[in-house]
C-alpha cells in the first residue's frame, strides 16, 4: 500500500459542502479555514427560520455552535470561518 502525506497553506475560506439537496433544502459538509476545520450542516426555506449547526475539536475539546437561520453556501462559509476564528 502506498501512502502520500501533503502539506498546503490555507490562506482563505474554503467551503467543502458535500450535500445539497432541494427537496429537503440542506447544506452539510465542510469549511476549511487558516484557522482550522469546521463541521456544518444548515437547513431549512424561506417559509421557516432555519437551522444551523458548526462543530469543531480544538486542542481536544469539541465546541459547536447552533444558529437558528439558514445560511447559503457562501453565508455558510463565512459564518463557520468567522466562529473559528472567534472561538480560537
Amino acid at each position: 500500500m502506498a501512502t502520500t502525506d501533503e502539506s498546503w497553506k490555507v490562506s482563505g475560506n474554503t467551503g467543502l459542502l458535500i450535500s445539497f439537496n432541494k427537496e429537503y433544502n440542506f447544506l452539510d459538509g465542510s469549511v476549511i479555514t487558516p484557522y482550522g476545520m469546521v463541521s456544518v450542516y444548515s437547513h431549512g426555506d424561506e417559509k421557516s427560520s432555519g437551522y444551523t449547526r458548526l462543530d469543531t475539536v480544538i486542542d481536544g475539546r469539541r465546541f459547536s455552535r447552533s444558529i437558528y437561520r439558514r445560511y447559503t453556501r457562501r453565508g455558510l462559509v463565512v459564518v463557520a470561518g468567522r466562529w473559528l476564528k472567534q472561538t480560537r
